[in-house]
């Protein structure tokens, strides 16, 4: 009995069983007659047959304390504390779609035909797509190119007939069909939140109801947009029982359609989608298609919004973005599996990603709220992502500053066998916190960098962080063909001038990439400060383990650290010779780091050198207890005039040994290198030896121990001769 007509009953009136609906907790609505009542027995009802007429005499419910009487007026209140919760059954919503498989088509015919089902009359009307097999991503399509959907003429038996003619002919056919729910499914939303008009009067959003809209378990078809409302939550029976397919034969492009759920206004400026969430179906945009590619073809799309969330969900083949939000703070996807999205991208082409989260400039104003274009965080985790076509998550600030957001993307499974994508890009926000994600990438190795172009693509690679700072990777594995495993560059927005500062890299495995495990990409003429990576595994990559590197000449990077990795095998298939190195550097580098690590050759015979410093100098070095004297040809490899500066020693494999010393006029003062030197003094007259001021000797044969960069003073009348060897 729908809640308005119960509502009206008067108090005392007879309610029959059959006019009892009660709600289990999976939100499925079921009827309550006389025999479920009299099998409850803890409800006192065993005397009850199936035809009983109850009253509010005869029913009884047990409350926490005393058993009470339900009256009518009871049930009156208990049903309107839940009418919040919509049934998109109750507005006409049928979900009673099927999937035929092995259907038989014929070219120029309108005739299908299966020997698996039987149409029935109750099956025509209804709306359908057809793709050519199972395991094919490809639907029938028109003479124009438009996707072939239309609907169920007749039927007979095994047979029907349908509102276009095939033009192909296959035995293995699979046909979608089902009642079209998309009115009902929009009006069920609105009227979740019915105060609030669809395009609304600047501010009329504010007059919100708070509802969830109960899709039930089923497919259905829709054929344009359902145009999502504030407050108003979407909630299915499960991310593989309730299942919304696209079937609209028009382009998404030239029709104006956003998506297919879509919260965008003309008046977005002045109108915030709060507190939506969907959750627990699927969105199938398989059969969806553009004549012209629109980043706008997804399956979700909403501007202006705050706690936003999907959850359970299931995303599959948007022809652009599937999840895509922008001016969005405080997002939550948790539990979403998202599969081949920018299905349809082109290359220059915006959008593409399985989740693309951004902001621009511009300000959201939220009751007593502002955000000024510094969104809050965002938590996605515990997703699964296989084929993006541009980014498995993208989360990208499209301002010319840096924003000021700890976003969390953690737990996440990210698969691809496409030339093509990142796994995971942040871009211009401070803070991130990248860990424990798993990124495997199967299929042919990406062998260029990305495109240009709209919402910049910019460059392919595992984990991709542009110029946001204070960062954290953590605990990620990523393998195979991505560009770089991990890349941090600087934020390229136009005018923007921010590295990666202060980010930490740690506890990641990173192996069989393209180039190179990790890449600091230092743009010229910039600084990047304070980068920490250590803890690392980095193996098996095509170039450099490490590699610290300019996108032309100049940049700079100061306060390096990058202690305690393990890096080895690297270098397996570039032909330059200096990037088959452990790591491999070639901008200027002033403070670098190196406390305990192993870089080894295990056997491929591709890592060659431990460290490569090429042209560039490094400056303000420690290097102590690093282990290289596994690698091909030598530990470290000065090449093109770089130069290492500072503090080396107790470095296996790197020990530059004996060399003679050029004795200068008396007194003659002479430095250490980077490295610990034992100063052999013998020979000649000699009347003091001095260091730091202090007499240590008076006569010649002596040896003195120095530190990097230590020096000692000889004071003669005849020259000795001086020997160091370098430890």
């Amino acid at each position: 009995m729908p809640d308005t007509e119960l509502a009206n009953m008067a108090l005392g009136a007879a309610i029959g069983a059959a006019d009892l609906f009660y709600t289990e907790q999976s939100d499925v609505e079921k009827r309550v007659t006389g025999a479920m009542l009299a099998a409850n027995t803890a409800n006192y009802l065993s005397g009850l047959s199936t035809t009983t007429t109850l009253t509010d005499s005869n029913l009884i419910y047990v409350n926490q304390t005393t058993d009470k009487a339900i009256t009518a007026a009871n049930l009156r209140l208990d049903m309107q504390k839940n009418t919040r919760c919509i049934y998109a059954r109750d507005y006409g919503a049928v979900f009673d779609g099927k999937m035929v498989k092995n259907v038989t088509i014929t070219n120029t015919s309108a005739v299908i035909s299966s020997t698996d089902y039987t149409f029935t009359s109750a099956d025509e009307g209804k709306r359908f797509v057809i793709k050519l097999a199972e395991n094919s991503t490809v639907y029938l399509l028109n003479a124009d190119s438009t996707v072939m959907a239309g609907t169920i003429v007749s039927t007979s038996g095994g047979s029907a007939t349908l509102s276009i003619n095939m033009r192909t002919s296959t035995t293995t056919a699979v046909i979608y069909f089902g009642t079209d729910d998309t009115a009902a499914i929009q009006a069920a939303v609105n009227a979740g939140n019915p105060t609030d008009a669809a395009l609304g009067a600047s501010g009329t959003w504010r007059n919100t109801e708070y509802a969830a809209v109960i899709l039930p378990a089923g497919m259905t078809l829709i054929t344009a947009q359902i145009v999502v409302r504030p407050c108003v939550s979407i909630i299915g029976q499960g991310k593989f029982s309730t299942w919304v397919k696209w079937a609209s034969p028009t382009s998404m492009a030239t029709s104006g359609y956003y998506a297919a759920f879509a919260g965008v206004q003309a008046n977005g400026s002045t109108r915030i989608y709060k507190d939506v969430q969907f959750r627990s179906f699927r969105i199938d945009m398989s059969a969806a298609y553009t004549t012209v590619y629109s980043y706008h073809a997804k399956c979700v799309e909403i501007v202006f919004t705050m706690r936003l969330c999907a959850i359970d969900m299931y995303f599959e083949s948007s022809p652009a973005t599937s999840f895509g939000c922008d001016y969005v703070a405080g997002g939550l996807v948790y539990g979403c599996t998202f599969e081949n999205a920018g299905r349809l991208w082109s290359a220059g082409g915006g959008g593409g990603s399985g989740i693309d989260f951004q902001t621009d400039d511009g300000n959201m104003f939220i009751s007593n709220f502002t955000l000024t274009g510094d969104p809050d965080s965002h938590i996605i985790s515990g997703n699964i992502f296989i084929n993006c076509a541009v980014s498995a998550i993208r989360n990208t600030n499209d301002n010319t500053s840096v924003r000021l957001a700890r976003n969390v993307i953690a737990n996440n499974l990210i698969y691809s066998n496409l030339s093509t994508g990142k796994g995971i890009e942040d871009s211009g926000n401070t803070g991130a916190i990248i860990v424990n994600n798993t990124l495997y990438h199967a299929g042919t190795a990406q062998s260029s960098e990305g495109p240009g172009g709209s919402e910049g693509q910019h460059f392919w690679g595992g984990i991709l962080v542009t110029g946001g700072q204070r960062g954290i990777i953590a605990n990620n594995a990523i393998h195979g063909g991505w560009y770089d495993g991990i890349r941090l560059m600087r934020f390229e927005k136009a005018g923007a001038t921010n590295m990666p500062d202060y980010y930490l890299v740690t506890g990641n495995n990173v192996s069989g990439n393209t180039r190179n495990g990790l890449r600091l990409d230092i743009d010229s003429t910039y600084t990047a400060t304070s980068i920490t990576a250590t803890g690392n595994e980095f193996y098996l990559n095509g170039e450099a383990g490490v590699a610290v590197s300019n996108s032309g000449t100049g940049g700079t990077v100061e306060f390096l650290d990058l202690s305690n990795n393990r890096i080895y095998d690297n270098g397996a298939t570039t032909a330059t010779d200096a990037l088959k190195s452990g790591i491999y550097i070639n901008t200027t580098v002033t403070g670098l780091n190196i406390v305990g690590g192993y870089y080894y050759d295990g056997g491929p015979a591709t890592q060659k050198y431990g460290i490569t410093v090429d042209t560039v100098a490094v400056t303000s070095a420690h290097l102590n207890a690093i282990k290289m004297n596994q690698n091909v040809t030598q530990a470290v490899n000065l090449t093109g005039g770089g130069t290492i500066a500072g503090e080396i020693y107790n470095n296996p494999g790197y020990n530059l040994g004996a060399a003679t010393i050029t004795v200068g006029a008396s007194p003659y003062t002479y430095t250490a290198g980077a490295t610990p030197e034992m100063v052999y003094i013998r020979g000649g007259t000699v009347s003091d030896i001095a260091k730091d001021s202090i007499t240590i000797g008076t006569a010649t044969g002596m040896q003195v121990m120095l530190r990097p960069n230590e020096s000692v003073v000889v004071t003669y009348t005849v020259a000795p001769t001086m020997v160091k060897d370098r430890k």
